[in-house]
């Protein structure tokens, strides 16, 4: 079969396959969503659409591809087995093509176009075996047209034969008539209501080599090999596995190839030797780079002698890697081994830095624990590659940040010595939340106490801020009154190095001190009433003078007197009475000094119980009365 048959047989599957135009007497009933997703290279611009099972795929191929024209991929579960490593080996083989499309549909993998003028179906074919079990695809590929070669060229080659047979040039094919590989359509990759049960069986890779092992293969024929032959002829691979083995030897999923990110890349793998450093403008190139390491967030800069060895660091380093470096010949012998050396001990730590400065290789990292430090120390002196680096290697010293919030809620974070000192700061700060907190560091002799008294003198305050960066102490908030702010100045102040705290306490904005104080009231204290009445007990009037002295200190505040009831009677009943309550409260605030035009009552009834109104209990809850301080507008 002539590659335009091929050619045309494979454009025909396309169609079938994907369902782009749909056949006459098939049926729809049964309907099946198929994962598809493909690949298109049109004059190097490649782009990609469809399904992939992983956002790391995803940037994984884009990497591979040189990046994507456009990409409108979504991430989709439902891929099948090894969808990953074939997705990967044709993308990589597709940058071979002038156009083409890699694809798979849900019934299987194809790959179609035309290649470069510098390439060849047999050398496509035998990367693709390389990189994955293609015997299942279907490959409908052919040579770039080619015309006979140059006169010129043809005696360039000064080649002498004897009475030499004229050469014979193939026959030019008219690219007009080649069949449109519909690379360019937009229509979609896969049809959801396409009837899969009634697609015909294909066969286009009948007669296509089986791909076998790499021991059984013959080496791809030279495509410059005299002047006799003006176009190499691939070998027939029933003759080359032949010659080779004797019968071929079908390729197993354990005897894949693994996938190096440099596979058919361009090889640079004869680093120049040391001594080959090469100039710049007379100037000898200093080749340098580093590698660091911030809280899991890798940074790269300097040279690597090859894109393939860029590209896997990044992949190596993970998400959110940040490049800064640039393709550079002129390695110093054995950069490249000792580059990979230095990825395992720089993804051990979270701080951590690796750099070549042109004549030696430097590490240093920081850790919260001696244990960790000695097993990157372990790391480093297992290789011959890194055992002699310089490095500096040391555990964090100890740190803590404690804040308060206005709700009164206290959170520890930092890295202290003990256990126990955290379970200490947790009791002493009324169960503050450690959550943020990590054992380990190294501390000096005054640093339990200085917590302690810290976190003491933090709790006096309304809201603020302890902190210790590893070298200074330092207490900022705000108090409600003068004697909170003089009990926490106290406390540091009683420390052998409380001189050379950083402290920065203000009293907190009136409104904020009445406010809490109000709010203290209305928790602690019950306003009881004679039963089915508004008369206040004697006992709450006593109780009601202590707030109006509150109230006092802040006149530019309004108070809301809120009544609440059980649900015992007619709510309509109930509602009147948690009205008359309130009123009864405030009638007595405004005897005790407050003026009226501060006060106001609000009566809620039976709608807004804190309890169940199904027990005595529940019921004496629900009857309440709440007040809340609110800014005068």
């Amino acid at each position: 079969m002539t590659s335009s048959n091929r050619f045309r047989l494979g454009a025909l599957a396309l169609i079938l396959v994907l369902g782009v135009a749909p056949l006459s007497g098939w049926s729809q009933t049964s309907v099946t969503t198929l994962y598809g997703w493909s690949a298109t290279n049109i004059s190097g611009k490649i782009e990609m659409d469809g399904a992939l099972p992983t956002e790391g795929l995803k940037n994984f191929l884009n990497i591979r591809s040189g990046g994507f024209a456009e990409d409108t991929t979504r991430i989709s579960e439902g891929a099948p087995e090894h969808f990953s490593q074939d997705a990967i080996a044709g993308v990589t083989v597709l940058r071979h093509f002038e156009r083409g499309r890699v694809a798979y549909t849900g019934s299987g993998w194809s790959l179609t176009g035309i290649l470069m003028a510098d390439k060849r179906v047999d050398d496509v074919l035998n990367e693709l075996s390389s990189l994955t079990d293609a015997s299942n695809w279907t490959i409908e590929i052919s040579d770039a047209p080619v015309g006979p070669p140059a006169p010129a060229a043809v005696a360039q080659q000064n080649v002498e034969t004897a009475d030499p047979a004229p050469a014979v040039a193939p026959a030019e094919i008219d690219t007009t008539e080649l069949p449109e590989l519909g690379i360019g359509d937009e229509s979609p990759l896969f049809v959801e209501d396409l009837a899969a049960g009634e697609l015909p069986p294909l066969t286009l890779n009948a007669g296509l080599p089986k791909f076998e092992t790499a021991e059984a293969m013959e080496p791809v024929a030279d495509v410059t090999q005299t002047a006799e032959t003006s176009v190499a002829q691939p070998q027939s691979d029933a003759q080359g596995s032949t010659e080779a083995s004797g019968s071929p030897v079908p390729l197993t999923d354990d005897q894949l190839p693994a996938l190096t990110l440099d596979a058919g890349l361009p090889r640079f793998d004869a680093v120049p030797e040391a001594n080959s450093t090469p100039e710049v403008a007379g100037k000898p190139i200093v080749y340098q780079w580093s590698a660091s390491n911030l809280g899991g967030v890798l940074t790269f800069s300097g040279d690597v002698p090859t894109d393939g060895l860029r590209r896997y660091l990044l992949v190596r380093a993970g998400e959110g890697a940040v490049d800064g470096m640039a393709v550079v010949a002129g390695a110093p012998e054995g950069f490249v081994d000792a580059t990979l050396a230095a990825m395992d001990p720089v993804l051990a730590l979270d701080e951590s830095e690796v750099s070549f400065d042109g004549q030696a290789w430097t590490f240093s990292g920081r850790a919260d624990t001696e244990d960790t430090i000695d097993a990157v120390a372990r790391l480093l002196d297992a290789n011959d590659l890194t055992k002699d680096w310089k490095r500096d290697l040391s555990v964090r010293p100890v740190s803590l940040t404690v804040t308060k919030a206005p709700d009164g809620e206290i959170e520890l974070a930092g890295l202290l010595p003990a256990d126990a000192l955290k379970s200490y700061l947790r009791v002493i700060s009324g169960g503050g939340n450690v959550d943020g907190i990590r054992i380990g560091g190294t501390s000096n002799p005054d640093f339990v106490s200085s917590a302690a008294a810290g976190v003491r003198a933090l709790t006096n305050l309304e809201t603020g801020e302890l902190k210790f960066d590893g070298s200074r102490w330092s207490l900022e908030g705000k108090s409600l009154t003068d004697l909170d702010a003089s009990s926490a100045k106290s406390l540091v102040a009683a420390l052998p190095n409380g001189g050379d705290w950083a402290m920065n306490i203000t009293q907190a904005p009136l409104f904020d001190i009445c406010s809490r104080a109000v709010t203290a009231f209305s928790n602690t204290h019950t306003i009881l009433f004679a039963p089915a009445s508004a008369r206040i007990e004697a006992d709450s009037r006593n109780q009601l003078s202590d707030l109006a002295g509150e109230l006092l200190k802040c006149p530019e505040a309004d108070l809301y007197v809120e009544g609440h009831t059980d649900a015992d009677g007619p709510a309509e009943a109930n509602m009147a009475l948690s009205v008359a309550r309130a009123e009864a409260v405030i009638e007595e605030l405004i005897g005790l000094g407050v003026s009226y035009t501060r006060l106001y009552a609000v009566g809620y009834g039976e709608t807004l119980p804190i309890a169940s109104n199904e027990t005595r209990e529940g019921k004496a809850l629900n009857r309440r009365i709440v007040f809340e301080l609110v800014r005068q507008q």
